[in-house]
C-alpha cells in the first residue's frame, strides 16, 4: 500500500541463543513442511532493523480505504499523531478489493506497486484480516512524547495504557516492547497470536514534531537435518522481512548481512542439493522446502548451456544464482534494453523510485562509476519504480542520471524475477550472468569496481 523505508542498525552487535530439542528432517525426494515453531524474543538472524512509515495523515484517500476507525483517541495528548503498521499488505490490499472497498483497477495498480502478480493470491484469503497494528503518538501536558498502542486490536484506545516515547532503545527493544494482539492466514484458516512489537522516538526528533520508529525484536526458527547436516533456519517476525535465513546449527550467532536473506521462490543449499523455499503461512511459521531435481535438466536453456547433460544453473536473484532476465525500453533512446544481451559483461543493475532519498544520494556515487569505466566491461542498469508523472526524463536529467534506465511500471518492462522490498537495491553482475554481490553502497562500489581491474575511458 505504501513504500516502507528498512532501517537496519549495524553498531550493536547480536548474540542470541538457541535452544530446540526437536529437529525436524527433510524429505531426500519431493516436499517438506517445515514449522517454524519457536519463538525467541530478540533479535533475529539481521540483527537490530526498524522501519519508519508515514503517519495516517499523509496518506491519500485510496491508502486509507480500509483502514481501521478507531475510537477514544486519548485527549490527555496534543499534536496527535496516528499510524498504522500492516503488517501483510498483499492480504490487506486484497481483502478490501474482494470485500468491495477498493475496485479492481484501484488493485491491481496496488499489486504491481507491492511487485505482486495475480498468481500470489493463492497465498492470501478474501476473509478480512486484523493484519495491522494502529498506534496514537502525542505530547503530554509537560510536552513529552508519549505513545499508546492498540494492543488488544479492538480499534478502541480506552482500555490501552500510555507510554513514555523514549530515546536510545534500539539496544532495549525487548525489554522496551509491548505484546500485541494480530491475525495472519495460515493457508487454511485466520489465525491468531501475539506478537512482541517496540515503538522507538526518531532521531530527527523536533519540537512539535515527533519521529518515529517500529521494530518487531522477536524471532522464529527451527532445526533442520538433510543426510547428517543440521542447520538452523531462522525469519524476523517482521512480515516485512518475508524471509528466512539458514546458520548453522551453533548455540549462538552474530547477525548476516541482509544479502544472505532467501526470498520466496528463491533457494538455500544443504550440502550440494538445493531446495525452493515457499512461504505457507503469512507470518512465517510454516514453510515449505521443495527439493530440487537431480542437477541435470534436460530441458535447460541454450542460455546457459550447449550440453545439456552439465549442472543446471537455477536462477534466482540470489548471490551466487544466475540473475534473472530483465528488459524494458531505454528511457533515454527508446532501444530494447535486456540483461541476457550483455553477457559478457559486468553489469550493475539499480533499483530506485523518484521520492526516495536514499536512491538520490547513491546518484553521484554511481554516476563517478559511469563516467570512470568504460562501457566495453561494465553497463550501468537502472531501473525505476515510476515514471515522475510522465516526466521521467526531465527527472533522470536534473538528476544526471544519464545511464541506461528503464521503468518498471511500463507494460513493456519485464522484472518478473526481482521483488524488490525496499530502494535503493542494487546487484553486481558478472560476465557468466551470476549475482557476484548486492547492495554496493556509497564509494564501495567504485572501490570494488577497481579491484576487478575494468577497463577505463
Amino acid at each position: 500500500m505504501r513504500k516502507t523505508l528498512l532501517l537496519t542498525s549495524l553498531f550493536v552487535l547480536i548474540n542470541a541463543t538457541i535452544y530446540c530439542q526437536n529437529i525436524q528432517t527433510l524429505n531426500k525426494t519431493g516436499i517438506t513442511e517445515i514449522l517454524l515453531n519457536e519463538k525467541v524474543d530478540g533479535y533475529g538472524s539481521f540483527g537490530v532493523s526498524s522501519i519508519g512509515i508515514p503517519s495516517n495523515d499523509m496518506l491519500d484517500s485510496i491508502s486509507l480505504i480500509g483502514y481501521p476507525k478507531l475510537k477514544h483517541l486519548p485527549d490527555s495528548l496534543t499534536d496527535l499523531k496516528v499510524y498504522t503498521v500492516i503488517l501483510n499488505p498483499s492480504q490487506f490490499c486484497y481483502q478490501n478489493y474482494r470485500n468491495g472497498l477498493i475496485s479492481r483497477a484501484d488493485f491491481l495498480t496496488e499489486f504491481k506497486k507491492q511487485n505482486r502478480i495475480i498468481a500470489d493470491t493463492c497465498r492470501l484469503t478474501s476473509q478480512m484480516v486484523r493484519n495491522y497494528i494502529s498506534i496514537v503518538v502525542g505530547l503530554d501536558n509537560l510536552h513529552k512524547p508519549k505513545y499508546v498502542i492498540d494492543a488488544n486490536g479492538n480499534n478502541d484506545f480506552s482500555d490501552d495504557e500510555l507510554y513514555v516515547l523514549s530515546e536510545g532503545l534500539y539496544t532495549r527493544q525487548v525489554e522496551n516492547s509491548k505484546k500485541v494482539f494480530i491475525e495472519y492466514f495460515d493457508g487454511k484458516n485466520v489465525m491468531n497470536e501475539n506478537i512482541l512489537f517496540a515503538v522507538m522516538l526518531g532521531r530527527s526528533n523536533i519540537k512539535d514534531n515527533i519521529s518515529v520508529s517500529f521494530s518487531f525484536p522477536q524471532f522464529r526458527y527451527a532445526k533442520v537435518s538433510y543426510e547428517g547436516e543440521t542447520i538452523c533456519i531462522c525469519t524476523d517476525q517482521s512480515v516485512y522481512v518475508n524471509s528466512i535465513s539458514i546458520l548453522p546449527d551453533r548455540p549462538n550467532f552474530q547477525p548476516l548481512s541482509r544479502d544472505k536473506a532467501i526470498k520466496p521462490n528463491q533457494y538455500l543449499t544443504i550440502g550440494n542439493v538445493d531446495f525452493r523455499f515457499e512461504p505457507i503461512s503469512q507470518n512465517l511459521n510454516k514453510i515449505r522446502l521443495i527439493r530440487e531435481n537431480e542437477p541435470t535438466d534436460k530441458k535447460i536453456s541454450k542460455s546457459n548451456t550447449s550440453d545439456s547433460g552439465l549442472p543446471r544453473t537455477l536462477v534466482s536473484a540470489q548471490v551466487g544464482k544466475l540473475a534473472p532476465e530483465i528488459n524494458g525500453i531505454n528511457v533515454w533512446d527508446g532501444s530494447l534494453l535486456s540483461l541476457n544481451a550483455l553477457r559478457g559483461k559486468y553489469v550493475f543493475l539499480d533499483f530506485w523510485f523518484t521520492a526516495c532519498g536514499p536512491c538520490i544520494q547513491e546518484f553521484p556515487y554511481i554516476r563517478k562509476v559511469f563516467d570512470t569505466f568504460s562501457s566495453d566491461q561494465l553497463i550501468i542498469f537502472g531501473v525505476v519504480e515510476d515514471d515522475y508523472n510522465k516526466k521521467i526524463k526531465q527527472f533522470m536529467t536534473e538528476k544526471q542520471v544519464f545511464w541506461p534506465t528503464i521503468v518498471k511500471s511500463y507494460s513493456t518492462t519485464n522484472a518478473k524475477g526481482y521483488n524488490i522490498p525496499s530502494w535503493p537495491t542494487s546487484f553486481l553482475i558478472g560476465p557468466d550472468g551470476k549475482i557476484i554481490t548486492t547492495n554496493l553502497r556509497g564509494n564501495e562500489l567504485f572501490i570494488y569496481l577497481e579491484n576487478l581491474k575494468l577497463k577505463k575511458k
